[in-house]
């Protein structure tokens, strides 16, 4: 079941990071809809022997912004938060023998 959680977290969690950022650009110029910053949501299901983990939340809450990043700092913080959410298996440790 940990091998399923890192090929589902991965590519799920990398997208929470990437995606606001380009829709971010995308929408620089558009008014943008309401949302609450240190709000994030997890939804758990279970069917058969699959665990599916889905994290949703905003950038800011990974890297402390959410626009393009314009500092190195920024930068760094990026490549810090995927490198951190490419190891799906040590954000979700499930119990020995599940």
């Amino acid at each position: 079941m940990i091998i399923m959680l890192k090929t589902i977290l991965f590519p799920l969690l990398l997208s929470m990071v990437l995606v606001p950022g380009v829709m971010v650009q995308a929408q620089e110029h558009r008014h943008h809809e309401a949302h609450e910053h240190g709000v994030a949501h997890l939804n758990v299901a279970i069917e058969g022997n699959r665990l599916y983990i889905e994290f949703s939340s905003p950038a800011a809450n990974f890297v402390g912004f959410e626009h393009r990043p314009r500092t190195q700092d920024q930068k760094g913080a990026i490549q810090a938060a995927i490198e951190g959410l490419k190891e799906g298996d040590k954000l979700f440790v499930l119990p020995p023998g599940t």
